[in-house]
């Protein structure tokens, strides 16, 4: 269903992009909505039969939309002339009649300013005064009342005039196409309405001349034009019918489509319809505010035709005379061109799909002229086709070494001839069923239709025989392509083995690097392999390597990695404009400055697992480039997994501190402090410092081994001894060896005694499974290590937590 309001919205942004302002189209609207106001004005007679205005509220709301008089209005209607001594009323026919001229006036100077200004929209901007061009003309349509008018008449005539040009351009064309081509054409019986034509058109004695003279003469009716048009043409003309009726208010014709009865009541003044001169008058004084409404308003009539306003008659272009000048002008530029015809057949008249009346749309079709032409056509030689083409297209199913000889030898008349004469005896049509010209092939429809279903035929059976062909050609094209590129891969494998040649003792070698260095392509990992004599030299070649790399192609390098934490692009560019542009910066990264730069939760997520992975990389290849004597220590994967544990201990602290520091909103340094002081406890740690007993920075409260360092930011450091020749560094005190300060006189009291003895083994009593769940799981405890740290604290959850933190 079609929505008003929609098609109205669309229609204003077209008229904007046309170039028409808004002011422009409300005056449009305007004017319109005042056509429809004025045909709803009534008249009525008065005791003089004079008419008057019967209901003025519709002519005040017209005069009051385009801003006129309507004191002045309203006499362009009731007045027929007015002179110094007499002025002559109109009767109501008379008043209708004046009404509906001016109104015809204004809607055809609004429709002449729209065309104006599209034309002007779509107008090329470069020279096209001999650029072809394709044009459309949507013609009329055949109409055919049960009362016929002026209108109809005009319409028809229209109709007439493009069938004329129709049968001429192609029948008489086609015909002369034939004889420039040599053939003889057969011959081809086609209505000829010239002679329809000449009796509207004929100078002086045609109908329109006839409506004209009676227009100009006074006293004339449609009775009197009538019987003028009936003495001049009944039995003159095949194409004129007079009713049996005496009465001379009609008459008929005979077009091409259909016979056609036209009532001739009102022509007069409908072909000389009157405007009166005191209406453009008026309507060019206007009120209207804006000036380019205004100027708009006042130039509607600026090119209609007017009636003086003392009465007497004077030479003026009637309408007839307008549209056979415009009919004329279309004419000519028809016949200057190259014309091809679109016929539209409308299905039904309920607008519905899938929907199609038969006697519907074989009216139209008659009307039209398409049955006729039809008809016509298949008299002649309907399908035309170059020589070359012709031969070319068919030569399949003709003789081969015959049409090969004749297309070598370039004469395509000769192979067109051979291919229709094999086929005529073929099929056995009869004369005259093809002709060939100079340049042309001239054939019946069937005889084209016939051919190509031929040559369908015989391209449908060489595709069966030649797809088993195709297949076995694209099953050796596809194992030859599989060859080769085996082929190439062991080439390239051998290839790289002749270049680089290891044993097994580096094999093993080969593959405990590829697992220290993951980053690193494999074969380069195998070529430093192959050239280094020692495993160590191996791991500091591929360390320096990757060092080297890591400083030409920072930002190529952490790109990477963020790809890989599956980062937004935005995110990676948040993190370069904030200084982050290397990977050890990112592994200084901390959950609130992730926040601050602006990444999500995901992002943060993503970053901070790749940077714990990297951080237990590097501990693993610190492991094993430590050693202080040149020899690369081996590295168990007990020694591995303490590593991987350690690691994530680490984190877990770091986490806590940036959770206490974020909920007592102080800075993470306080919070490692405070986190210190009370061996782990979190309650006491936020005790402290909502207390402000927490030591100072280098106080007597030295943090343990495995907590996070005063800065979180830093990235962190493994708490497990790795293999070296070198002495430990110097550690302080156990936490149970330094002595308690004023600020740890809240701290916990020591855990107390086991209440009953650790269990053997490994075994967990079933009371201590929840709390080994929560340290492990949720914690992140190493499993042996809580299990130790239940045992020393009898089960309690609390100080085993607090010993793991201290450990």
């Amino acid at each position: 269903d079609l929505n008003d309001a929609d098609e109205f919205t669309i229609l204003c942004r077209a008229m904007e992009k046309m170039g028409m302002s808004r002011d422009l189209q409300w005056s449009i609207w305007t004017i319109l909505a005042a056509i429809l106001h004025l045909l709803d004005m009534t008249f009525s007679a008065d005791a003089n039969d004079k008419a008057q205005i019967a209901n003025s509220a519709p002519f005040d709301t017209a005069c009051d939309l385009l801003k006129v008089d309507a004191k002045l209005l309203a006499p362009c209607f009731l007045v027929k002339s007015k002179t110094k001594i007499l002025t002559t009323l109109c009767s109501v026919a008379e008043a209708e009649m004046l009404r509906d001229s001016f109104c015809k006036a204004l809607y055809v100077g609004v429709f002449d300013h729209i065309v104006a200004i599209v034309n002007k929209a779509v107008a090329p901007t470069v020279n096209v005064a001999n650029a072809r061009y394709i044009g459309i003309l949507d013609i009329f349509g055949f109409e055919n009342f049960k009362v016929n008018s002026f209108e109809q008449l005009c319409i028809n005539f229209a109709n007439e005039s493009l069938q004329n040009h129709y049968n001429k351009y192609t029948f008489v064309n086609d015909e002369a196409e034939c004889r420039a081509e040599g053939i003889e054409f057969p011959p081809v019986v086609f209505p000829d309405n010239t002679e329809c034509l000449a009796m509207f058109d004929q100078a002086k004695t045609g109908v329109f001349a006839l409506l004209d003279e009676a227009c100009y003469f006074r006293g004339a009716t449609h009775e009197t034009f009538t019987e003028n048009v009936w003495q001049q043409w009944t039995g003159k003309s095949a194409h004129f019918i007079r009713p049996k009726s005496s009465k001379p208010d009609a008459f008929g014709v005979r077009h091409y489509a259909s016979d056609v009865t036209y009532n001739t009541p009102e022509w007069l003044e409908k072909n000389s319809d009157p405007l009166k001169e005191e209406a453009k008058s008026v309507l060019g004084a206007n009120k209207l505010p804006n000036g380019e409404a205004q100027a708009f308003v006042g130039n509607l009539l600026e090119n209609a035709d007017c009636q003086p306003s003392d009465g007497q008659a004077r030479k003026r272009t009637s309408v007839s005379s307008r549209f056979r000048q415009q009919l004329a002008a279309l004419r000519g530029e028809l016949e200057s061109t190259e014309t091809h015809f679109v016929r539209c057949i409308k299905p039904n008249m309920e607008a519905k799909p899938g929907l199609l009346d038969n006697g519907h749309v074989s009216s139209q079709l008659e009307s039209a002229g398409v049955l006729q032409t039809i008809a016509v056509k298949r008299q002649g030689f309907p399908a035309r086709r170059e020589l070359a083409p012709f031969a070319r297209f068919f030569h399949s199913i003709a003789p081969r070494d015959a049409i090969k000889r004749m297309l070598a030898a370039n004469d395509y008349a000769a192979a067109s001839r051979l291919i229709l004469d094999l086929y005529v005896r073929v099929f056995g049509w009869t004369a005259p069923h093809y002709a060939v010209g100079r340049t042309k092939v001239f054939m019946k429809s069937h005889i084209w239709g016939a051919l190509e279903r031929t040559l369908l035929r015989r391209n449908r059976m060489r595709m069966r025989r030649v797809v088993p062909l195709l297949s076995a050609w694209a099953r050796r094209f596809r194992a030859k392509k599989e060859e080769q590129a085996r082929k190439a891969r062991e080439a390239a494998v051998q290839q790289q083995r002749s270049q680089v040649d290891i044993g097994a003792d580096k094999f093993a070698w080969f593959e405990e690097l590829c697992r220290v260095f993951p980053r690193m392509d494999p074969t380069i990992v195998y070529d430093v392999v192959g050239h280094m004599p020692t495993k160590q030299g191996a791991a500091r070649a591929l360390s320096e390597m990757r060092a080297a790399q890591f400083d030409q192609h920072v930002p190529a390098n952490m790109r990477l990695l963020l790809e890989r934490a599956h980062v937004a692009p935005e995110a990676v560019k948040k993190l370069i404009e904030a200084g982050v542009d290397n990977l050890e910066k990112l592994y200084g990264l901390n959950d609130a400055k992730m926040t601050e730069i602006g990444l999500s939760d995901s992002h943060r997520k993503h970053i901070t697992e790749v940077i714990v992975q990297q951080s237990s990389l590097a501990v693993r290849n610190s492991c094993l480039l430590a050693s202080g004597t040149g020899e690369l220590p081996e590295v168990s994967d007990a020694q591995l997994k303490k590593l991987a544990e350690a690691e994530e201990q680490a984190r877990t602290v770091r986490d806590r501190v940036h959770q206490l520091a974020a909920l007592l909103g102080c800075d993470p340094g306080l919070a490692a402090r405070a986190l210190r002081a009370a061996n782990g406890n979190d309650s006491l740690a936020a005790s402290m410092i909502m207390d402000g007993t927490v030591p100072a920075a280098g106080g007597s409260s030295p943090p343990p081994a495995n907590a996070a360092p005063a800065n979180p930011s830093q990235p962190p450091t493994a708490s497990v001894p790795v293999p070296s020749s070198r002495p430990p560094a110097n550690r302080p005190p156990p936490p149970a060896s330094r002595p308690r300060g004023p600020s740890q006189a809240g701290s916990a009291p020591p855990p107390p005694p086991p209440s009953h003895p650790p269990p053997p083994g490994g075994d967990v009593p079933s009371d201590w499974q929840a709390s080994l769940n929560r340290l492990t799981n949720e914690m992140g405890f190493p499993r042996d290590a809580a299990i130790d740290a239940l045992r020393r604290t009898g089960g309690d959850i609390r100080a085993a937590t607090a010993h793991l933190l201290g450990a």
